[in-house]
């Protein structure tokens, strides 16, 4: 973790960068985590995620810290499960393939949001059973799955929000519903990628009626959606390297920078928002750009407010990784 220190003068194009630059920090730094999770830490409270939502009242912030971690949690509060450095360096899987086991569950009411998360290798990714109002399931990888991405039952909330999450390789359908008809899921800014490989390709469930967005899959789509409902980039290749969290391989990506395009869901960069988990405000906390680079860390400015002409140190800790 090579340490970087920049001596820059300020010119109008610096503005704009301390800006983005002040405005993330201000981001990260005030995250609410009520709970920390962490498996590497031998001293820390909770090493397990269901332990940390075991422990966490009603609209408080669980925080898990990267890792891997082998198991299927519930979610019955109205919570925030937040991964702290997104969905390359936390993952949620099975403890075995082909298992019957859901990744997540939201139940008993609930309305949580769940940020950030690679979820691998379960029957269900995430099982939505719960009424509750305003669920938010954003900036996450639900890949590899037996079975669906996401399933809605039967009692499901219709306001629950499905954005900037990146669907791959699921087995069937990336979004599904069981029991009766979901009338509304409000996708915005989705990728889906190679989800259902049988013939004709399904990537969800006919019950689906889709509202909002700028989405993007790389086949042809079996979708209903409302005559307000979600525009979509349709049957191409979206770049994305399923080894390396599915981030974008180029800068080419027809999903970079084609978001729905208003303020509060623009990249931290400033940019307009890109498809997939890796695009949108709730990845404020470890977005990187859309083809790599260093993530950086420990950023600190020798002076927070400073005259034109005036030079100022920004010092940073650099990942490589």
């Amino acid at each position: 973790m090579p340490q970087a220190m920049l001596v820059v003068p300020k010119t109008p194009i610096l503005v704009a960068l301390l800006s983005i630059l002040y405005f993330t920090l201000f981001e990260t730094s005030t995250l609410a985590c009520d709970v920390e999770v962490d498996q590497n830490d031998p001293g820390a409270m909770y090493q397990t995620i269901q332990e940390g939502l075991d422990a966490a009242l009603d609209g408080q912030e669980v925080c898990v810290h990267p890792g891997t971690y082998i198991e299927s949690v519930t979610i019955e509060k109205s919570i925030t499960l937040r991964a702290l450095e997104g969905p390359a360096l936390t993952v949620i899987q099975s403890t075995t393939l082909g298992t019957s086991l859901p990744g997540v569950v939201i139940t008993n009411g609930a309305s949580p949001r769940v940020i950030g998360f690679q979820i691998l290798e379960f029957h269900n990714g995430i099982e939505v059973l719960s009424d509750g109002e305003g669920i938010l399931i954003a900036n996450n990888v639900i890949a590899w799955n037996g079975n669906y991405g996401i399933a809605l039952g039967a009692d499901s909330s219709t306001t629950t929000a499905i954005i900037n999450v990146t669907f791959a390789n699921q087995t069937d359908q990336a979004i599904h519903t069981f029991g009766s008809k979901i009338n509304l899921v409000n996708a915005y800014n989705c990728l889906f990628y190679r989800n259902d490989e049988t013939n004709p390709p399904q990537q969800w469930h006919g019950n689906v009626n889709l509202v909002g967005g700028h989405n993007l899959s790389d086949r042809n789509l079996s979708v209903v959606t409302e005559d307000v409902g979600p525009s979509f980039i349709d049957n191409v290749d979206p770049m994305i390297d399923p080894l390396d969290g599915y981030r974008f391989t180029s800068d080419s990506s027809p999903a970079i920078d084609a978001g729905k395009p208003t303020l509060k869901d623009r990249d931290p960069d400033g940019s307009i928002s890109d498809i997939g988990a890796w695009g949108g405000r709730y990845s404020r906390g470890w977005y990187r750009g859309p083809t790599g680079g260093p993530t950086l860390q420990d950023v600190s400015l020798s002076k927070k407010q400073v005259q034109p002409g005036e030079t100022i140190t920004i010092r940073a800790t650099a990942l490589t990784d």
